[in-house]
């Protein structure tokens, strides 16, 4: 199954949800103690001694009150600063983000209580419920970030990104292009920007645009995670696949924890057949986060691909608990049921995939090689192969294999009559000597491979929350 990817960041799918996290480091200061003390007093003061004690008694007494007020205040932006710092050791671990998120945000609003005008608050919880897939919430933040600084960059980016997503392209790219201007008063190096601008020429796939765009973050931000993604991506789909497996290494040497960085570097071993270390990839990339639907889906590929169908299926499960209307999953979902040979719940989920989206006809396909292969329902097999059929052009490998699998289905329910129920053994698929070549498809196999995910992840369902700091700090894909 391939899921199609959509603009990461929100960028890509994907993509990801896509759908980064930009871990803060706060600049705080402490207030310095200021220590006063007034003269010492002698004994048996001369009026004009006593005069001059009672005035620095006096000033001592004004001075003691700016010191304690001093500490006091050193010691509230400490605790505030600690607060901060605990929420963001939160979000800036998917695992800890994924137990923890209501903590997370119960924190954001004491101090978005305490401080209307923290604009660190108001965007953080702007992302942490962007991960959830609460766009509304999180664009409703991230409006109260900018009333209480129009000029914070990620939140303007975040919102332009929010209207490429809602389709209106024209209009977000020109918003992130100003946001990188810096005539305009902008910051060319502004991570959330550059990104979201390197996904979309990915998607378009103009490489020299995305390169320029990513490297650009990069050198605001020499450990930014999520453009080292955008890069080795960029190479992977220029299929140069050697420098795409460079970058990423290179990245996962400064932050091995980065999930999506592991999800590509699957992909990468996969291109390079290596099924072991893709395997091994996407493990790494689940254990830093196990929230990673891209490689959930590109695990269960594999192990749909190794027959290990009962490990697939529980993988499939578990992202339809968040996607539950995706049709490719359903479909992913009925062929591992199909493997372990449960056909009539493995049917239900290809019509599923073919309610959920009508031109989804590889679903379809399944149906025909379900009741052709397995089931021995000739009539409902031959249905659906001929509406499969009927989708393909007139000529080609595969129209020639359903072709076969037609009048072989026609031919065995010529030879048991009309009642199709009568068990039969299942006769061998023709071959068409007049073919000339081999067939791109075996004509007794079912579509049940799902191809591993390629988009990285989108913002929405990205692993992390991001707190973005006033400088370009380390981000987390």
């Amino acid at each position: 199954m391939m899921v199609s990817p959509p603009l990461n960041l929100q960028g890509m799918k994907l993509p990801s949800m896509s759908r980064t996290l930009v871990l803060l480091g706060l600049l705080g200061w402490l207030l310095p103690l200021s220590a006063c003390a007034g003269p010492t007093a002698e004994r048996g003061p001369s009026p004009e001694a006593t005069e001059a004690h009672a005035d620095t008694t006096t000033e001592s007494a004004s001075k003691k009150p700016t010191a304690k007020a001093k500490a006091s205040k050193a010691r509230a932006a400490k605790a505030k600063r600690d607060e901060m710092a605990e929420v963001l050791a939160i979000i800036g671990s998917p695992k800890e983000l994924a137990a923890r998120a209501d903590e997370a945000s119960a924190k954001l609003r004491s101090i978005a209580k305490k401080d209307p005008k923290n604009v660190l608050a108001h965007y953080n919880l702007g992302l942490i419920a962007w991960s959830r897939g609460d766009r509304q919430s999180a664009a409703a933040s991230w409006k109260q970030a900018l009333s209480v600084n129009a000029n914070y960059l990620p939140a303007r980016a975040r919102l332009a990104h929010l209207k490429l997503i809602q389709g209106d392209k024209d209009g977000a790219v020109k918003d992130l292009k100003r946001i990188i201007d810096k005539e305009a008063g902008g910051d060319p190096y502004q991570a959330e920007a550059r990104n979201i601008l390197a996904e979309i020429a990915i998607s378009e796939r103009r490489w020299e645009d995305a390169r320029r765009h990513a490297r650009n973050v990069l050198l605001g931000d020499a450990d930014n995670m999520n453009a080292y993604l955008n890069l080795a991506l960029t190479y992977f789909r220029h299929r140069l696949v050697d420098t795409a497996l460079l970058i990423a290494d290179t990245a996962l040497k400064r932050r091995p924890d980065a999930a999506a960085l592991h999800n590509l570097m699957g992909l990468i071993y996969l291109k390079k057949d290596n099924s072991r270390l893709a395997m091994n990839s996407f493990s790494k990339a689940l254990a830093a986060n196990p929230s990673l639907v891209d490689a959930k889906l590109n695990l269960a590929a594999l192990e749909l691909s190794y027959g290990d169908f009962q490990s697939a299926l529980a993988r499939f499960d578990s992202v339809l608990g968040l996607l539950p209307n995706d049709p490719e999953i359903v479909m992913s979902r009925a062929v591992a049921l199909r493997g372990l040979e449960r056909y009539d719940e493995a049917a239900e989920g290809y019509k599923k995939a073919l309610a959920l989206d009508s031109g989804y006809v590889q679903a379809q396909y399944n149906l025909c090689v379900l009741h052709h292969q397995y089931t021995s329902k000739w009539n409902e097999a031959l249905a659906n192969c001929q509406a499969y059929a009927a989708t393909l052009p007139k000529r080609g490998k595969k129209r020639r294999e359903l072709n076969r699998r037609i009048r072989s289905i026609k031919s065995t329910i010529e030879a048991l009559g009309p009642d199709e129920d009568e068990e039969a053994t299942e006769p061998e698929v023709g071959v068409d000597e007049s073919d000339g070549e081999s067939e791109g498809a075996d004509a007794t196999g079912e579509v049940e491979e799902t191809p591993p995910v390629e988009a990285p992840p989108k913002a929405e369902d990205q692993e992390n929350a991001e707190a973005a700091p006033p400088a370009p700090t380390p981000e987390s894909p």
